[in-house]
């Protein structure tokens, strides 16, 4: 076979190729009519919008929601007098605000509401927004229900608190409240608030019930208690900067990592009753002192420093009776360590320029107190202890 005629056959071999695949398929359609492949509107967004034709109001709220599921927002909220902005009248409920606004003003009732005097509701999500300026509560979901969770969300300058939540094991994350006539937020048993930030709320930034955690978060300016927890509730890596008191527990809490400063009132910067737990912490420039603590008490590894007032009597650490105060080190104080009570076991603490470095009512248990001597300069491998003891009980004065 020439070379011409090996091309030619090469070339009608390919064609028949081309040829089966092209006809290897059906050429006529299927039977029936033809359906569309384009998804609908509730595929493609399967949560509910907040308007007035799916969750239409009523005579206390713009808008009402009364099924458990998935709602947003598609725009900013202008309250009416005498109305709730969303009232949610169903458990179950997630909430996100897209980023929009709800503001309200001083004749509105609270921005987000469960059904006012409900007690079953519970288990809502709200999410992602501002809600501004009501009459109200900012959001008020005071129901028994399962928990709610509430994050990212805005609330300032509302006529009562930012947020407020009375279910059991209540989230409150990453909120941001500021300048609310009473405080930035309520919660109730067990609830979890962490990395918020309160700023000047006129009556305080966080109050809570039993068992409440607050972690990393950050309080400024608040002329009411930073926080204030009533039974078992416990503070951890916090900052106070400035405004009333700072960290106030009633007993069974534990306040662990925080820093504390400049704040003005009375009660210091972490004042709390009975079997509590105060370690880590620093305190500050606070006129009301830097610890104070009544009875049963462990306070440890505490730094206090230049917490002094006008009456020239304000203490680094003050407790009353049966407390353990061990290995904290305070300066600069008006008064360095102060016990009033009995029962105390004072030991391995460092008190420096402070007026009076110890305090110590009779009554107490302590490692000797040992004033030192300075020590001359060192250089080199070894030196000789110029600390006058080796109790490793001694409490240092200097």
């Amino acid at each position: 076979m020439n070379r011409n005629a090996l091309i030619a056959l090469v070339v009608a071999t390919a064609g028949l190729v081309t040829s089966a695949v092209l006809v290897a398929g059906p050429l006529n359609p299927p039977g029936g009519a033809v359906a569309s492949t384009y998804k609908t509107l509730t595929e493609v967004e399967p949560r509910i919008a907040i308007n007035a034709t799916n969750t239409p109001g009523d005579s206390d709220s713009l808008y009402r929601i009364t099924q458990p599921g998935s709602y947003y927002l598609t725009g900013n909220i202008t309250g009416v007098t005498g109305k709730l902005g969303i009232e949610i009248a169903a458990s179950g409920v997630t909430l996100d605000l897209s980023g929009f606004t709800l503001t309200g003003s001083q004749t509105t009732l609270a921005g987000i509401s469960y059904t006012p005097g409900s007690s079953s509701l519970g288990g809502a999500t709200i999410r992602n927004g501002t809600v501004v300026g009501w009459g109200g509560n900012g959001i008020d979901l005071l129901g028994s229900g399962t928990a709610a969770l509430v994050e990212d969300v805005q609330a300032n300058s509302n006529w009562l608190n930012g947020i407020s939540i009375s279910s059991f094991s209540a989230v409150v994350r990453a909120c941001r409240t500021f300048q609310n006539l009473q405080r930035g937020v309520v919660v109730s048993s067990d609830a979890l608030v962490e990395s918020c930030v309160f700023n000047s709320n006129g009556t305080g930034g966080l109050s809570g019930a039993n068992g409440v955690t607050v972690r990393t978060c950050t309080f400024r300016a608040n002329p009411g208690e930073a926080v204030s927890l009533v039974m078992g509730g416990n503070v951890a890596d916090c900052t106070v900067e400035g405004g009333g008191h700072g960290v106030h527990l009633l007993d069974l809490g534990s306040v662990t990592g925080c820093t504390i400063a400049g704040t003005f009132g009375s009660l210091g910067g972490i004042s709390v009753q009975n079997y509590c737990t105060v370690r880590h912490n620093t305190c500050s420039a606070n006129d009301g002192g830097g610890i104070r603590a009544a009875a049963y008490c462990v306070i440890t590894d505490n730094t206090c420093a230049t917490n002094t007032g006008s009456s020239g009597t304000v203490p680094g650490i003050t407790a009353g009776s049966n407390n353990r105060i061990e290995a904290n080190t305070v300066s600069s104080n008006n008064r360095g360590i102060v016990v009033t009570g009995t029962g105390c076991v004072i030991v391995r603490n460092i008190a420096c320029s402070n007026s009076i470095n110890y305090a110590l009512a009779s009554g107490n248990r302590f490692g000797p107190i040992v004033v030192t001597a300075l020590g001359g300069a060192v250089s080199g491998n070894t030196a000789t202890s110029v600390l006058s003891t080796t109790d490793p009980w001694a409490n240092f004065a200097y």
